[in-house]
């Protein structure tokens, strides 16, 4: 019994010190996530899109919330990694038109299934395209997606150049290629494709 309890701690060290060995800082990511890696936010750089931002334009809103959520595991493909994850509102003419805000009070739900997720710091010249972006704007990757039409594929970020000031972050939202079911579905998402500048609420 003695030796099986030692065996056993002599593992747990063991996994430890492997798994702190294996770390990778997400600036230096090539988006290949490599199984047992910890893709960490070794700078720091996701905090500044942590919050609650809201977009207007008369009755019209767009609010996102967005989360951090360090060491994170990707069961799907066996890795560790610091990412962001968020829900948004979107009000149209004063209706709501979609809410998914309720899901971030839910901890059952992996990270990745959230309706904005997401941590590759893109280079300029990685889509979605931004042909004004320069090295001074800082983009993330995001994975967004409607609940009611997860069969359209988007483009999208969230980013942050130097003469925004700091409580202003930008969304960028654009169509991807889609297999749409049929002729009569919906071709775009709920949450219009554009160009949105959100100012930070919290």
């Amino acid at each position: 019994m003695k030796n099986n309890i030692y065996y056993m701690i002599m593992v747990f060290i063991i996994s430890l010190s492997s798994c702190k060995a294996q770390i990778v800082n997400i600036d230096n990511d090539n988006y290949s996530r490599i199984p047992g890696v910890y893709y960490k936010d070794t700078n720091n750089q996701l905090d500044r899109y942590v919050g609650t931002w809201l977009y207007t334009n008369g009755m019209t809103s767009l609010k996102i919330i967005i989360q951090k959520k360090y060491n994170n595991f990707n069961p799907s493909k066996n890795f560790y990694e610091d990412i962001l994850i968020g829900e948004y509102q979107y009000i149209e003419n004063g209706v709501e038109i979609v809410n998914t805000l309720p899901r971030l009070q839910d901890s059952s739900i992996n990270s990745r299934n959230h309706f904005i997720s997401g941590n590759y710091l893109l280079k300029h010249f990685y889509r979605p395209i931004c042909n004004d972006c320069d090295e001074i704007f800082k983009r993330v990757r995001i994975h967004f997606k409607d609940p009611e039409r997860d069969y359209m594929m988007t483009d999208a970020y969230i980013g942050y150049q130097e003469n925004l000031p700091n409580d202003k972050m930008i969304f960028d939202l654009q169509m991807g290629t889609s297999l749409i079911p049929n002729d009569t579905s919906p071709q775009t998402t709920r949450v219009p494709a554009g160009h949105y500048i959100l100012v930070k609420q919290n």
